[in-house]
């Protein structure tokens, strides 16, 4: 995501920005973030946690913030808002962390 002015990335539900844990990290106008949201779908409460800026090839930091306040049955739908100018250039979905975090390739000479 390249974000533009007054960009929170964060986690909402129906319009809310309701997170538990800490408040969203801020994002700089014409710096690139790579944002992260792994989704747990579990009995009871699911859990989402949001990372920003991840290393990639690394393994998965243990401090992300997290949502756990709601039970889906089905998330079948992704939408991105923004009140400022940002854009996207890629999402990746996976089954586990490597998948979309890949550790860069090195190319031989």
């Amino acid at each position: 995501m390249k974000p533009g002015p007054l960009t929170y990335p964060g986690l909402a539900t129906s319009g809310t920005n309701h997170l538990s844990g800490e408040a969203p990290p801020t994002s700089v106008a014409a710096i690139t973030a790579f944002i992260v949201v792994k989704m747990e779908f579990r009995d009871g409460s699911d859990r989402f946690t949001l990372f920003m800026n991840p290393t990639p090839g690394k393994p998965e930091p243990s401090d992300g913030v997290v949502k756990e306040d709601l039970h889906l049955e089905l998330a079948d739908k992704l939408f991105l808002y923004s009140r400022g100018a940002w854009s996207v250039d890629e999402i990746r979905l996976g089954t586990i962390w490597h998948d979309v975090t890949p550790a860069a390739e090195v190319r031989a000479r």
